[in-house]
């Protein structure tokens, strides 16, 4: 006799990626892989990421160890560290400008920061932070810092602007905050009221300061361990005192560059994965990826990079993953909007830092410097490791897969599979690979070619299979321009019930 026809349908993605849970127990939303996916701006569909692009013909001759956008008297500026030097330049595509100083800035990650005197008229100056000086950028010129008495730390690791002031970390005291005259950053003359001064920080454990931000009315002081609170007294009377607030007592951060403001939090990578910090606590994320955080490469754990795409409201989290070769070449994405991860995203050369970014049109993105000495444009295209003049270019798989499928009538019951409906948008040639199998069964592959481009089409997929768990993969290995899907409507057979 005839059986009773099951349908299931999936069409909302917006659980993201969960790999810690037991495939069985994932909500039909959820996913468990979507390797260089990202959910579209639809909301609950899937869609290819973008690629990446250099933003420069010309290699800068090593590894970049900082890049900042800023605005510089109107003039929208790219700077970047690397090879001892200091290049910037104004254009999307063009070649940077180099400016070479005597000592070489340093090798170590830079840390940013934009202050002005608090003199009539002062023009905006970016400070930065190399392990080894501190320096002032004018837009054009580049001046040391770190050469003598009441100026800034000559082995700064870091420098924030916090309260009209700027406040600093010395690898030969890495516990101890300093910070300039009020108004003044680069005067380090210690005095009560509005001078400058130092103290030791209350961290609980008494580890080397690693990274600070600064969120609302507070600076944040990470260590490995800990992040504590210090806000001062006022902005004329800076002061720590003893029972500067904890924010947290048993989670820290892994490396300079993986604490970063978003927003109205930081973003921080601990050793047990990532956290959301604000001025009062520490919040977990990573609970649906867990696992994965903690089978990362660890003994390079510390060059982690956190990075903010306002455009899309992402948190991008580069970390070296098993087979990266001690590179950052893997990024998880957490979504502000949906709160949720998706990715990892894959990428064939290293992430070194990343910066907030808007183009001459007026785009926000995110960008990254690079192992191999090139800023990237890393939302763009189809293709990764696009050259500057739109030649070249590699491609990358798309990889996903749906929460297992049981049917109408759950688990032990038997139901024979007749087809698929996969409503798509896919760029004319493309071809996607539909996988599909019962149980502990090997995938059976069918190709779906695309014809819609911008269009969205109900693809039919004649399947034929028979078990209790049925899973849906499926990859893109191709430049797909659009790839997009919007649902998949399965039907089968309930091989257990006369109809």
């Amino acid at each position: 006799m005839p059986k009773e026809l099951q349908v299931e349908r999936r069409f909302d993605f917006r659980g993201g990626r969960n790999t810690r849970d037991n495939p069985d127990l994932l909500q039909p939303n959820e996913l468990i892989d979507i390797t260089n996916g990202r959910l579209a701006d639809t909301r609950g569909a899937i869609q290819v990421r973008l690629g990446s692009k250099r933003m420069h013909a010309t290699t800068l001759g090593d590894s970049v160890t900082g890049v900042r956008q800023w605005t510089n008297n109107g003039t929208i500026q790219l700077v970047a560290t690397a090879n001892g030097d200091l290049h910037h330049k104004t254009s999307d595509l063009g070649n940077f400008t180099l400016v070479s100083p005597t000592p070489v800035i340093g090798t170590g990650q830079v840390d940013w920061t934009t202050m002005r005197q608090s003199t009539s008229g002062a023009p905006l100056r970016l400070y930065f932070a190399d392990d080894t000086n501190v320096w002032r950028w004018s837009g054009a010129a580049l001046t040391r810092l770190s050469t003598g008495a009441s100026l800034p730390p000559a082995n700064a690791t870091h420098v924030k602007t916090f309260h009209i002031r700027n406040f600093y970390v010395d690898s030969d005291r890495p516990i101890h905050l300093e910070w300039s005259v009020l108004g003044d950053p680069e005067d380090l003359t210690v005095a009560t009221g509005n001078g400058a001064g130092e103290a030791m920080m209350d961290v609980l454990s008494g580890e080397d300061i690693v990274s600070m931000e600064v969120i609302g009315s507070s600076l944040l002081v990470a260590t490995t361990n800990s992040v504590v609170r210090f806000t001062g007294y006022s902005a004329a009377d800076i002061q720590i005192a003893q029972d500067t607030e904890g924010v947290s007592s048993t989670e820290g951060c892994v490396g300079k560059l993986a604490f970063r403001r978003i927003e109205k939090f930081a973003a921080m990578l601990d050793t047990r994965g990532p956290y959301a910090v604000n001025e009062e606590e520490a919040i977990f994320l990573g609970d649906k990826i867990y696992d994965e955080f903690l089978n990362l490469d660890r003994s390079v754990l510390g060059a982690s990079v956190v990075g903010y795409h306002p455009g899309r409201r992402e948190i991008w989290w580069a970390v070296p993953g098993s087979g990266d070769s001690n590179l950052n070449k893997t990024v998880y994405i957490y979504n502000l909007d949906l709160g949720i991860w998706y990715g990892p995203f894959t990428y064939p050369f290293g992430i070194t830092c990343f910066a907030e970014y808007e183009d001459s049109s007026g785009i926000q993105a995110i960008i990254a410097g690079c192992d191999d000495g090139f800023v990237r444009h890393m939302d763009v295209g189809t293709l990764d490791d696009v050259l500057a003049d739109g030649t070249g270019g590699s491609t990358f798989t798309l990889t996903g897969e749906l929460a297992p499928i049981f049917f109408a009538n759950g688990p032990s019951q038997l139901s024979t599979l007749y087809r698929a409906y996969i409503q798509a948008e896919i760029t004319t040639g493309v071809v996607l690979d539909f996988k599909y199998a019962f149980d502990e069964d090997s995938l059976t592959t069918k190709e779906v070619t695309g014809i819609g481009g911008s269009k969205a089409v109900n693809y039919r997929v004649d399947l034929g299979d028979q078990g209790d768990r049925l899973r849906i993969q499926f990859t893109v290995d191709e430049a797909a321009a659009l790839f997009i899907i919007h649902g998949i409507t399965l039907k089968a057979f309930d091989m257990l019930r006369d109809a």
